[in-house]
């Protein structure tokens, strides 16, 4: 695999994703629509190595045994559905998008690569961008998200894997919980030669509420992110832009569902 340590492009900094993918192409050599093919048939090969993977076949066999662990703690159930989750390939379209942010817009060394990850692009996408295959499982209450997220830790550990999970939270009202699934499986090379390579899967566990909320700002949310938003401006304090309803709304869901937890516990202690 080629290292690229900087680009000698003079031109000014894409701002758009209209102005990076000729700059991406140009870069990296890759003509993205002859590599679509190549990614769809290698995502679609990765995919079913997970599905068939030690984790994934126990995780279906898991989640109602976890489901009613936490009923006997909760005294209700932790998921409406306990079957494993849909894996999601992310798109080249999205995949390209999310190297727009790290090449681009989160770089400020530009026109110079990124100084802890370098470039991101075609040959080292596999093994840095940790969410090509995803999945989501949803469960009812806030409280349920760390518990299930420390139970697929202990499952993945039983099969030989590394389960990291953090509990974001940001000033945007952006709240998540991101576990990343690290474990061995064959990715094919250009040539179709499968390679053994270490990858992560994301596992996102959200609440019922939290994924309503998510789907309905969804659009909202990808645009923000193809865009350079200005350092110093203030959305708190434009009552009028998309940021403020948006994000607020965000705070106000977690809080929301703080206080269910904690009114359910309370009532289920006297």
């Amino acid at each position: 695999m080629a290292v690229l340590q900087s680009s000698k492009y003079e031109g000014s900094k894409p701002q758009t994703m209209e102005e990076y993918m000729p700059w991406f192409e140009s870069e990296f050599k890759c003509n993205l629509r002859d590599y679509a093919n190549y990614y769809d048939i290698a995502t679609s090969h990765l995919k079913h190595k997970l599905e068939i993977s030690q984790f994934w076949q126990s995780l279906g066999k898991e989640l109602p045994n976890i489901n009613d662990r936490y009923k006997m703690q909760k005294g209700c159930p932790l998921m409406a559905r306990t079957e494993a989750p849909d894996i999601l390939i992310k798109s080249l379209e999205s995949l390209t998008l999310k190297s727009f942010r790290k090449n681009v817009l989160n770089n400020p060394s530009f026109p110079e690569p990124p100084s802890v990850s370098g470039w991101i692009y075609q040959d080292n996408w596999f093994t840095s961008i940790h969410d090509i295959l995803r999945t989501t499982i949803v469960v009812k209450y806030l409280d349920g998200v760390e518990f299930l997220l420390d139970e697929l830790k202990t499952l993945a550990e039983q099969k030989g894997c590394r389960f990291d999970y953090s509990l974001e939270a940001r000033e945007e009202g952006y709240y998540a919980a991101h576990g990343a699934l690290s474990l061995t499986l064959d990715v094919i090379d250009q040539k179709f030669y499968p390679n053994p390579t270490e990858i992560e899967v994301e596992i996102q566990i959200t609440t019922e509420l939290q994924e309503v909320i998510k789907t309905l700002l969804h659009k909202h949310y990808e645009e923000n992110r193809k865009r350079i938003a200005p350092s110093n401006r203030k959305w708190q304090w434009d009552y009028n832009c998309d940021e403020f309803s948006s994000n607020y709304l965000g705070h106000i869901v977690h809080y929301v569902e703080g206080r269910i937890v904690a009114i359910r516990d309370k009532q289920a202690n006297n």
